[in-house]
């Protein structure tokens, strides 16, 4: 996969900044982009009550890679930091 055909993907650039990727520290010709709830051109659905659709980027790519944020607060119970 040529890293023009590679975006690093979220809703919205304060979740992005949360993960603390950005365009620096991506492979060369690697992107981000949000999108911001405003690209989403598929008609509606349904899913559990709640209407939605995906956004442009989802419906137009051939494979999503799902990198889900990785959390180590107390209540996953793990820590970041031993106090030993």
């Amino acid at each position: 996969m040529p890293a023009a055909n590679v975006y690093v993907f979220e809703q919205y650039p304060s979740f992005l900044a949360g993960t603390r990727i950005n365009d620096k520290v991506l492979p060369a010709g690697v992107k981000s982009y949000t999108h911001n709830t405003q690209d989403a051109v598929m008609p509606d659905i349904h899913v559990s009550g709640v209407t939605t659709k995906f956004c442009r980027q989802l419906t137009d790519c051939t494979a999503v890679i799902n990198v889900p944020l990785i959390k180590d607060h107390s209540i996953t119970g793990t820590r970041a930091h031993s106090r030993t």
